[in-house]
């Protein structure tokens, strides 16, 4: 049913969350999960802050998948996630998308439920937000 989950994550909670479900359901599906941090080129960080941070996240969920003892494979990409969600999807050849509906505190919670509403707008394949 579905082959590739995509599961964005950017450190949050509900990213957790999300990571959390990815898993389950995978197992059960045989799925490979689709880890990815999007580096946002709009954040005003340094680069190399901003791959440090996402290299702790995606160590962290990993481990998660992994312990599961779930395929997955990892993804870090420098772009705007507002803008580039299609090209990410179809590049990832993903079949669902389970994300949490809100990301970090502050302005990263903003950027965050923004972006879940793209992706529900943007993409044609299903999606799934865990709040």
């Amino acid at each position: 049913m579905f082959k590739n989950i995509l599961l964005p994550v950017d450190g949050s909670e509900l990213s957790d969350k999300a990571t959390k479900v990815a898993i389950d359901l995978a197992k059960k599906l045989d799925s490979t999960i689709i880890v990815l941090h999007v580096m946002d080129n709009k954040l005003i960080q340094p680069y190399e802050i901003l791959e440090e941070e996402g290299r702790v996240i995606i160590n962290k969920t990993i481990k998660q998948i992994k312990k599961a003892n779930v395929n997955y494979v990892k993804y870090m990409i420098y772009a705007n996630p507002h803008d580039d969600i299609r090209t990410i999807v179809r590049k990832s050849e993903a079949d669902l998308i389970i994300m949490g509906t809100h990301g970090r505190t502050g302005i990263r919670k903003v950027l965050m439920g923004s972006i879940a509403q793209d992706t529900l707008k943007k993409t044609d394949i299903p999606v799934m937000l865990i709040k």
